[in-house]
């Protein structure tokens, strides 16, 4: 007599819950390995384009006119002093600029560095385009930093996440040393995977020692 031998339904269907549990736990440290390397790679983007911005806007300022240059004898005519805008979100500058044949530098017309931010929300940012913020028509959430000198206006750098900006202006009243410095802190932010994703975040701060 024959006998045949193999597997009870109770083997077969433990088998079956150890591989489902196997697959899980692998598809759970693939998924969670695939959303790191997503939040990795989004943060160096941010990062990157942030310091863009920060290098771009410090090459602009660093130049600036204070009261150093403007209460001496060598100040230029119909000149300012760099102001920050209400809220510390906005500069308002002007820089030496050389023009025809004369040598002399003469103040360059105002340079405006504004923060445009789309992500209002209701008063509460969220890094999402929500209903009635693309003031610019365009489709996109647009917040970044905008230069405007006479009509010309550009944008700084490649970053349009820049989520937060303040400019704080401190000024040396020691006669010695009448040194002004800017303050610039900066902040971007970009969700990963839509809007339902997470916010990947990242801040950046320079101190510029303005030289005129």
């Amino acid at each position: 007599m024959i006998q045949r031998k193999g597997y009870t339904l109770v083997e077969v269907m433990v088998s079956m819950g150890i591989l489902s549990i196997i697959s899980l736990l692998g598809y759970v440290a693939i998924n969670s390995s695939v959303e790191s390397a997503q939040v990795t790679d989004t943060k160096a983007g941010v990062q990157a384009g942030l310091r863009d911005a920060m290098n771009t806007l410090v090459g602009e300022v660093r130049t600036a006119y204070t009261n150093r240059v403007i209460d001496s004898d060598a100040a230029p005519e119909d000149v300012e002093m760099i102001t920050v805008g209400e809220g510390g979100t906005s500069l308002v500058f002007q820089v030496p600029s050389v023009t025809g044949e004369s040598p002399i530098p003469a103040a360059s017309s105002s340079i405006n560095i504004n923060w445009e931010n789309e992500d209002t929300g209701g008063g509460e940012a969220n890094g999402i385009l929500d209903a009635g913020e693309d003031a610019n028509d365009d489709g996109a959430l647009t917040r970044r930093l905008v230069r405007t000198q006479d009509a010309t206006v550009e944008y700084l750098g490649s970053a349009n996440n820049i989520s937060g900006v303040l400019f704080t202006l401190e000024t040396n009243d020691d006669d010695d040393n009448p040194q002004t410095t800017l303050r610039i802190w900066l902040e971007a932010s970009k969700r990963i995977g839509g809007n339902d994703g997470p916010l990947v975040q990242s801040v950046l701060e320079s101190t510029v020692q303005l030289v005129n």
